[in-house]
């Protein structure tokens, strides 16, 4: 035994938690959660397994689970502050999301919000990022060169790690651009490396339908905007951040019969994929509050100094020692001691 572990759980026995969880009872918790291991969907990410069990040892260690409405209620100053929250938000709405992921919040009857890109499910668009992905899974030829954006590429994509490595800092790259030139750019890969893209996404890029959506809202999932085509908002003009944002609220209370008020920025970092524009634009639609991506807790404590229009969340960690670290407030105490 590792002496991490021995560490992280002495650090989260119940006599050291007795200690601690008074002083950080209402610093709750938000995680992200993207796309899941499938093999019905020939898909890979979050293991359906390690949810279960990370659910399983919240109830276990008196935790409440609570919806994404219900905390912001609480963080609005409209309920009381909720001890020792849990927030489980996953994001864009892939079929995987519909088909694993809630089905084992449903196993739990716990809550969860998914946030959709509405476009994806609408089944009318696949996201860039699953495009340049294909592209590069599926070609045939070993290396890629091409010149864009006053920038010169070059690409071994002969083996699977070369070419997870090559996704990875295009995507990367493409959460720079405004969305005509991600387009641009997919243009260039589909040519350069002879792939042609479909107009419906394959099975493994696909989203949820909208069917799908309002069946899974009667067994305790939520629905919150994620804008209409996932853009890097602070790369777009005024008028098509505003559309993004806008659109994605409307459409989502059109095809949904209790939509989540919160919205979810793209990427999420503030002053990077976001700005105050755009903050201003999710207030104008009518949204109490957004999510960002980056990691932090909510203090239900002094509600009053959380900016409600950029609230952090956690990313679903990968194993269960850093699931403890989280919950427990760890990290919170690290970052005070640092």
């Amino acid at each position: 035994m590792s002496l991490k572990k021995h560490v992280i759980d002495f650090l989260c026995s119940r006599p050291v938690q007795s200690f601690i969880n008074p002083r950080l009872k209402y610093n709750a918790v938000i995680f992200m959660l993207h796309r899941f291991t499938s093999e019905n969907l020939t898909t890979h990410g979050h293991d359906p397994e390690l949810l279960a069990e990370c659910i399983a040892y919240l109830k276990s260690n008196g935790r409440n689970i609570v919806s994404l409405d219900e905390l912001f209620l609480s963080l609005t100053q409209q309920s009381d502050p909720i001890e020792n929250a849990v927030v489980f938000t996953v994001d864009d709405g892939f079929l995987d999301q519909a088909e694993v992921c809630a089905q084992t919040f449903k196993n739990f009857t716990c809550p969860v919000t998914v946030c959709i890109v509405n476009q994806l499910i609408s089944q009318t668009y696949w996201l860039a990022e699953s495009r340049i992905a294909y592209i590069l899974e599926s070609t045939c030829k070993p290396d890629i060169e091409f010149y864009f954006n006053q920038r010169q590429f070059n690409f071994e994509v002969s083996n699977s790690k070369d070419r997870f490595s090559a996704i990875k800092e295009l995507v990367f790259y493409c959460k720079s651009l405004p969305l005509d030139k991600v387009e641009q750019l997919i243009c260039i890969l589909s040519t350069e490396l002879k792939v042609e893209v479909p107009n419906q996404a394959p099975v493994a890029y696909r989203g949820m339908d909208w069917q799908t959506v309002r069946a899974l809202e009667g067994h305790g999932v939520t629905f919150c905007a994620h804008t209409e085509t996932h853009p890097a908002l602070s790369a777009e003009s005024d008028e098509r951040s505003r559309k993004e944002i806008l659109e994605s609220f409307q459409d989502l209370k059109c095809n949904t019969s209790n939509p989540s008020r919160v919205f979810c920025y793209p990427t999420g970092r503030p002053n990077i994929d976001y700005t105050d524009r755009d903050i201003q634009y999710v207030e104008e639609a009518g949204f109490v509050g957004a999510l960002s991506s980056i990691p932090g807790y909510v203090d239900l404590t002094h509600r009053n100094l959380v900016n409600v229009f950029s609230v952090p969340r956690f990313s679903f960690p990968d194993n269960m020692l850093d699931f403890k670290q989280v919950v427990h407030h760890l990290e919170f105490i690290k970052d005070q001691l640092r």
